[in-house]
């Protein structure tokens, strides 16, 4: 049994502008979840809302992210520990996250435990996030100028 890596890259913005990952992860395109998840969100601010102290901000940050979390539990055969990696958090924040969404979700559509991904399938998905998010990094190269040589730029520009 091989440790699962953590993605600081993985999450539901990252994931969907890949739609080919998308779909395999999730079953259904962005486009087609796009419109539950507008509908879903009136409730996910009464949730957020019920907060009786502002504390530390959720790990698991938004909604969308909070929804990626309980379809890998869904439709994968995945741990909360497995989620909590991905994501960076402990098992047990994974699980308060995804049980704190799955009624509004179950509320909205017709959710169904419906496993037929493997740990590995989407572990293999997840690595091809990461590897196309880290590719396009490498493709795009910046060059660092440190302030010093700016300011030597800027003199040069003005004595011409």
């Amino acid at each position: 049994m091989h440790q699962a890596r953590l993605y600081s890259t993985f999450s539901f913005q990252s994931l969907k502008q890949h739609s080919d990952l998308f779909e395999k992860l999730m079953g259904t395109s962005f486009e087609a979840l796009q419109p539950e998840l507008e509908r879903m969100r009136p409730g996910w601010e009464k949730l957020l809302s019920r907060k009786k102290v502002s504390g530390r901000p959720y790990r698991i940050p938004d909604l969308e992210n909070h929804v990626l979390a309980l379809m890998l539990y869904y439709r994968a055969r995945v741990t909360y520990n497995l989620i909590g990696q991905w994501y960076g958090v402990n098992e047990t924040t994974a699980m308060r996250r995804i049980k704190c969404v799955e009624p509004l979700v179950q509320r909205m559509t017709r959710l169904r435990k419906d496993r037929q991904l493997t740990r590995e399938d989407v572990q293999a998905i997840i690595d091809q996030l990461d590897e196309r998010i880290s590719q396009n990094v490498v493709a795009k190269p910046t060059r660092r100028v440190s302030a010093m040589q700016s300011f030597g730029r800027m003199g040069q520009g003005q004595a011409a």
